[in-house]
């Protein structure tokens, strides 16, 4: 019976040992991560960058730095650098153009009217995330409408804030685009982060690190 004691408590012992592992290892967990943490691992992988007075976080956000935002998430920054495509909006200013031009050129954005953009408005989280939505190939009025974008995108597991929680901020976005990495497309087979890493935009020992995540796997985000 004391053996039989004695091994239950040993058993009893151990489960506590490893339960009390499980909030450290979720501490160190990409999935914890703070708003503010999840910009800085953005910044290393060149996907958000902050002001000249830091990251911002509680600032609202504008249509150009939007769309801005969304041209970097495809890793077509520097195409749209090179080409600056043509756009029909009067009010944009030349450091915004070439990513107004992308995404108009490319079905990701559209303006106010035909003629203006909208530039210097602050974006709302409807806008903002019909954009992303685009971005994941999905289609207004076939898969969902724009003011209802939040709809599809809670059900794609991306973060949406509560109703009448005031002006959409940077952090907002910043939740966002964290989410989104681990998003596939409407297509289905890879994430944006595979195709990021396809694209050289950032490897894959950076994402890893990013998420704070052993890098000396290689080759367990990339399905090939």
């Amino acid at each position: 019976m004391k053996r039989i004691y004695k091994s239950c408590v040993a058993v009893l012992l151990l489960l506590a040992m490893l339960l009390s592992c499980v909030p450290a290892l979720a501490a160190g967990s990409s999935h914890s991560y703070t708003t503010l943490q999840k910009a800085e691992a953005l910044k290393t992988l060149g996907l958000f960058q902050g002001t000249n007075k830091g990251f911002e976080l509680e600032k609202t956000l504008t249509r150009e730095q939007a769309i801005t935002l969304i041209v970097r998430l495809l890793g077509a920054e520097a195409e749209a650098k090179e080409k600056n495509p043509a756009h029909p909006f009067t009010d944009v200013l030349a450091w915004a153009s070439p990513y107004v031009g992308y995404g108009y050129q490319n079905a990701l954005v559209k303006g106010v009217s035909e003629t203006l953009f909208g530039y210097g408005k602050l974006v709302t989280e409807a806008q903002f995330l019909t954009m992303v939505l685009r971005l994941l190939q999905y289609e207004d009025d076939t898969d969902f409408t724009w003011n209802k974008s939040a709809e599809l995108a809670e059900k794609l597991g991306l973060p949406v804030v509560p109703a009448n929680s005031g002006e959409y901020t940077r952090g907002n976005a910043v939740d966002v685009i964290w989410a989104l990495l681990e998003t596939k497309f409407k297509s289905g087979g890879k994430t944006l982060a595979q195709t990021l890493i396809e694209k050289g935009v950032f490897t894959e020992k950076a994402y890893r690190e990013a998420l704070g995540e052993d890098s000396s796997n290689i080759g367990a985000i990339l399905p090939f």
